[in-house]
C-alpha cells in the first residue's frame, strides 16, 4: 500500500509473483525519487521516509515476519528504475512450529 501512496505521478508499480518450486518469490518495483536510505536503516524500527504521524514499523514488521517464516526480504535501488523489494518464502511451511515460535517469542 505504501508503494501506491508514494508512487511518482505517471509511473507504474510492478508486482510479480512466481512459483519457484520450493519457494514463492514476490517482486515489487516502485519508482523512487530522492535519496534512498541504506538497508540497515530501511528495515529498522521507527524509521519512516514519510512526514507526519507514521510509526516506521511497516518494513521492520515485514522483515521480522518473513524471518519467522524462514524466508527472506531484501531490496535494491537503481536511480533509473527505482526500488525493488524481493520477498521469498518457502513453499512448505511448518505451521505448528511457527505457531510455537510466535507464542514463545
Amino acid at each position: 500500500m505504501d508503494a501506491i501512496e508514494e508512487r511518482v505521478s505517471g509511473k507504474e508499480i510492478r508486482l510479480i509473483i512466481r512459483d519457484q518450486g520450493s519457494s514463492f518469490i514476490c517482486w515489487v518495483q516502485n519508482p523512487w525519487t530522492g535519496e534512498f536510505p541504506s538497508k540497515n536503516i530501511l528495515f529498522s524500527p521507527n524509521f519512516s521516509t514519510k512526514q507526519g504521524e507514521h510509526s516506521g514499523l511497516g518494513l521492520y514488521i515485514c522483515k521480522q515476519l518473513t524471518h519467522r517464516l524462514h524466508g527472506e526480504l531484501d531490496c535494491h535501488f537503481n536511480p533509473e528504475e527505482g526500488v525493488v523489494f524481493t520477498l521469498s518464502i518457502p513453499r512448505i511451511i511448518d505451521i505448528v512450529g511457527i505457531e510455537k515460535q510466535v507464542a514463545t517469542g
